[in-house]
């Protein structure tokens, strides 16, 4: 299997999180629009696809340097703690060593694409801290104390508007939509 990557550089807001089928179907659409961009068409490759995909998304992850070469960071998977390695001590270390590592959700993922459970892991403020200093002295806009993610949401307005009338529906009816926002720098 090969590994392309996309690099997505985020200037204004998006509205759903960059999982892995929200990039699918934007791919897919453009392959609706430009089929000369794969072999065969949109509804050509679509339909082996449980058999053979001709191509897999993941969701977005942080992309930076990191000790001169590029870096990932990606979710700690989802095992056990005795798989992180048995920390030796008494058992209230150890309680509170585990406490500490749940929280501990991402780990960093180098070019060569090696995996090992016996790496570090960091929590949201430890991870965007060093995403922070990764980058660029210009981009390094001042951000709100103490980040819980790499990104912050921000509730938008709208209200449903009758295309008929030119009116809004009963009572205003106005709701509202989070948007979310990546920190400046972001890839």
């Amino acid at each position: 299997m090969k590994f392309a990557e996309i690099v997505i550089h985020p200037l204004a807001a998006f509205s759903t999180p960059l999982k892995g089928d929200t990039i699918f179907g934007h791919f897919c659409w453009q392959l609706a629009y430009d089929p000369t961009l794969a072999n065969g068409s949109l509804s050509e490759l679509l339909s082996g696809y449980y058999e053979f995909p001709f191509v897999v998304f993941s969701s977005a992850f942080p992309r930076f340097q990191w000790e001169g070469k590029t870096a990932w960071f990606i979710p700690k998977p989802a095992l056990p703690s005795h798989f992180f390695g048995r920390r030796k001590g008494d058992c209230f270390e150890t309680v509170s060593q585990r406490k500490e590592n749940k929280r501990k959700r991402w780990m960093i993922l180098q070019e060569e694409m090696e995996i090992c459970l016996n790496t570090e892991y960091f929590t949201d403020r430890e991870a965007f801290e060093l995403l922070r200093k990764a980058l660029p002295e210009d981009e390094r806009f001042p951000f709100p104390e103490n980040p819980l993610s790499f990104h912050i949401t921000q509730a938008q307005p709208h209200n449903s508007i009758n295309r008929l009338t030119f009116t809004t529906g009963e009572g205003f009816a106005p709701y509202q939509l989070e948007n979310l926002w990546y920190f400046p720098g972001l890839r």
